[in-house]
């Protein structure tokens, strides 16, 4: 009988943890057996009545929630604990993990860490209060799992400094790809966008920004870019977030309705269609209240289909991408050297040598073998601790 993997979440992932568990369970699913969840949005009866009782202060809600989020993962997970078989709970969020932590004794428990919510918190609400017990909580989870995973060194630095865990219980393990995924999936929905960007921008050159609307993405940056760049430029944008009407202030300052499409929230097969149509792709991310990218899902899944990136010269992006050799790197939070860089771009043989390289470098060194062979080598060596 294959063990079981459980994946509880707190709520829908988007972006790169949402990649990042699609390939997870698509390359260890012979293997292993997973049962994979999220918790639905609370319910605006349930939000009205959290907000009742913390008398209308909104921190205490919203830790209110968090504390009721937990309480249903705990049931669910127990729920889908089967008494026949060996299982690991493998968590990628504070409020997953710490309701995992109450079947410790019995299951082995994995932590991955993506990045720390506490500090994405104080970035995309600016609550202190519940930045400060959900940081209590991931310092609970990481003191109480058995291995922590992280996705680049960055991440793990963080783990060993900020929260005091040993470097021997962390394992770095980069996020990676499956390289022929993508671009299968890119393939089926690509020509309908194509077809789509070349009727609203005949001849021009189009770049994709496919992240969340949230400060440590850049987006006002690339806007901004774009203000300094050539009209037949245009920039396709998938995601939303709290910066949404910011964005759309930022837009409206430069003048650019017309070449910056806001396509909100994508499933992940349109997201790699769009790349596919793509002339150019940005991840111009910047430091913000500590939270700084990762070894960004997006940028590898970018290179994999051979597509130029431009992105900031931070954090894990400076462990995917060699400047001028697979990608292009600017200085952080710099609008014109983010221009400039892509206007370096304007050559198509630039742009098709440094996609091959890219999407080479990403066969040899980022895809998924490694990577599943290193997490599937962490599973069987934790239940072999609870035997």
């Amino acid at each position: 009988m294959k063990s079981q993997i459980l994946i509880p979440r707190d709520r829908s992932p988007v972006g790169g943890v949402s990649s990042h568990i699609d390939t997870l369970i698509s390359a260890l699913s012979r293997e292993f057996t997973f049962n994979y969840w999220y918790n639905p949005p609370t319910t605006p009866l349930v939000r009205g009545l959290l907000l009742l009782k913390s008398r209308a202060q909104v921190s205490r809600a919203r830790i209110a929630n968090a504390k009721y989020r937990i309480n249903k993962l705990r049931s669910q997970i127990k729920q889908r604990l089967a008494a026949d078989s060996p299982a690991i709970i493998h968590s990628h969020d504070p409020i997953a993990g710490y309701a995992s932590l109450a079947f410790s004794k019995q299951h082995p428990l994995l932590y991955t860490a993506h990045s720390p919510l506490s500090r994405e918190i104080l970035m995309d609400l600016g609550d202190e209060e519940l930045s400060r017990y959900v940081r209590e909580l991931e310092m609970l989870v990481y003191q109480g799992h058995n291995a922590i995973l992280a996705v680049d060194s960055g991440q793990a630095e963080i783990i060993n400094k900020d929260f005091g865990i040993d470097h021997n219980k962390i394992l770095v393990i980069p996020n990676a790809v499956d390289y022929q995924d993508i671009r299968r999936q890119s393939a089926e929905t690509a020509p309908q966008f194509l077809s789509q960007v070349k009727t609203i921008n005949p001849g021009g050159l189009n770049l994709l920004l496919p992240r969340r609307l949230v400060e440590k993405n850049g987006p006002l940056v690339a806007i901004e870019a774009m203000s300094l760049l050539p009209i037949d430029f245009h920039l396709w944008i998938t995601g939303d977030g709290p910066m949404h009407s910011k964005v759309k202030r930022a837009i409206e300052k430069y003048g650019l309705h017309g070449r910056v499409h806001l396509l909100g929230t994508q499933p992940r097969n349109r997201v790699l269609g769009l790349m596919g149509a793509m002339d150019i792709v940005l991840i111009p991310s910047v430091p913000s209240h500590g939270v700084v990218e990762a070894s960004s899902v997006a940028a590898l899944e970018a290179m994999a289909l051979g597509k130029p990136v431009v992105a900031s010269a931070i954090g894990g992006l400076l462990e995917i991408i060699t400047h001028n050799q697979t990608g292009l790197l600017f200085p952080a939070a710099e609008p014109r050297a983010l221009a400039e860089s892509v206007l370096q771009l304007k050559s198509y043989e630039m742009r098709r040598s440094l996609g091959e390289e890219a999407s080479r470098y990403i066969e040899q060194v980022w895809s998924v073998d490694k990577w599943a062979g290193q997490i599937s080598k962490t599973y069987r060596a934790l239940l072999e601790r609870y035997r």
